[in-house]
């Protein structure tokens, strides 16, 4: 998954934003028929709002940069049979390390759930999760 946020940091406590995204998955199709072998891969782009919370942000250790997000999106694409059109919802949280006065560096854990529309009759539930890890680029 890439992602690329703009929005805007209120008081150094809540940034809001606005989330574009590619999203590319692979994996097992756990709710199809057993007489049906789709391709388990997919390719989405997605658009949506977030907001993130910097907890810590007056404190003066190093929690100061630590924060807890969420996202929902409105995707587009599809593939092994599944999607089209569909929404996800994410969280994260995650530390940011400065490197200068405008630019912070650093790494997130986080969980999506995707729910797509039906395109294929074979498959019973367009629906899944992922769990991810990565790293962030952030420039205030």
């Amino acid at each position: 998954m890439l992602g690329v946020r703009l929005g805007a940091l209120i008081n150094g406590a809540v940034a809001f934003f606005s989330n574009f995204e590619v999203e590319v998955t692979r994996g097992k199709i756990s709710g199809e028929n057993d007489d049906y072998q789709a391709k388990p891969r997919s390719a989405f782009i997605g658009w949506g709002l977030g907001v993130v919370i910097y907890p810590c942000f007056d404190s003066e250790g190093m929690m100061k940069d630590f924060y807890v997000g969420g996202t929902g999106n409105l995707l587009l694409g599809g593939g092994g049979g599944i999607g089209l059109f569909g929404v996800n919802f994410g969280l994260e949280c995650g530390y940011l390390i400065p490197v200068s006065e405008r630019v912070n560096v650093g790494f997130a854990a986080g969980a999506d759930v995707v729910s797509t529309s039906g395109l294929d009759a074979h498959i019973k539930d367009e629906s899944g999760y992922s769990v991810w890890i990565g790293l962030k680029f952030v420039r205030k």
